[in-house]
């Protein structure tokens, strides 16, 4: 179903955040990777999260939270870029 609401570069942006985020969660160093990957991919808990990755929640936390920061910092970097040039 088509959402008449969002215009197409609105949609072409979305599409292009979402292709742009999984490939930099892909890129992310293997520990913050598997903690993001686990807790947002597969909605895992955090102590579900924290059992697989032999871990606690409190590492696992931080692990997701600077593996965001990381991934916000290269779409950052990626539309500052585009929207510069």
């Amino acid at each position: 179903m088509v959402d008449r609401h969002v215009l197409p570069d609105d949609e072409a942006h979305q599409h292009e955040t979402r292709r742009l985020s999984g490939k930099a969660i892909w890129e992310l160093p293997d520990a913050y990777r598997a903690a993001v990957f686990l807790r947002d991919w597969q909605s895992l808990g955090w102590h579900e999260v924290a059992a697989i990755l032999e871990m606690t929640e409190e590492v696992v936390q931080q692990r997701v939270l600077v593996g965001y920061e990381m991934i916000r910092c290269k779409l950052n970097e990626h539309f500052h870029v585009r929207s510069a040039s």
